[in-house]
């Protein structure tokens, strides 16, 4: 969406601005990785041409992508998200409730995937937080073409 565009290039200019960028050695590897999941380079030729990509282009995406990995997790030290053992117990019972919701698996037998869903939803709100703290003061004009 329109938003998610806006979002993503406040989040990489004050990437740019702090230093935070991607590696040449770091693209070179993400590039060659996606590259070396084709059968041949022409597979991979003809796919950027069907997404209407060139090398360059697909390089210059791969370097937005790795950067904001990047800052993102620099900024938000996720590292140090946790989820405690009431969230995913809170989260468990949310489940539970749905009355949808039918066979559910015993909470030691998903308390690892439920961990990484609190974790993430955490993540999700400290980038939130962080996008609107960038906001704060930057007048944002939106053109519809």
């Amino acid at each position: 969406t329109l938003d998610e565009m806006i979002n993503e290039k406040i989040l990489f200019q004050d990437a740019k601005k702090k230093g935070i960028v991607a590696s040449a050695a770091e693209i070179d590897k993400t590039y060659n990785e996606i590259v070396a999941g084709f059968k041949t380079k022409e597979d991979f030729a003809k796919e950027l041409a069907a997404k209407n990509l060139t090398d360059q282009s697909f390089k210059d995406s791969i370097v937005r992508q790795l950067t904001l990995i990047k800052y993102i997790g620099q900024s938000i030290d996720a590292k140090n998200i946790t989820a405690s053992d009431k969230e995913i117990a809170d989260l468990y019972n949310k489940y539970s409730a749905n009355p949808d919701q039918k066979n559910m698996p015993k909470l030691a037998d998903i308390k690892a995937q439920l961990e990484n869903e609190v974790k993430q939803s955490k993540s999700r709100e400290k980038i939130l937080e962080l996008i609107n703290k960038l906001k704060e003061g930057v007048k944002i004009e939106k053109f519809i073409i």
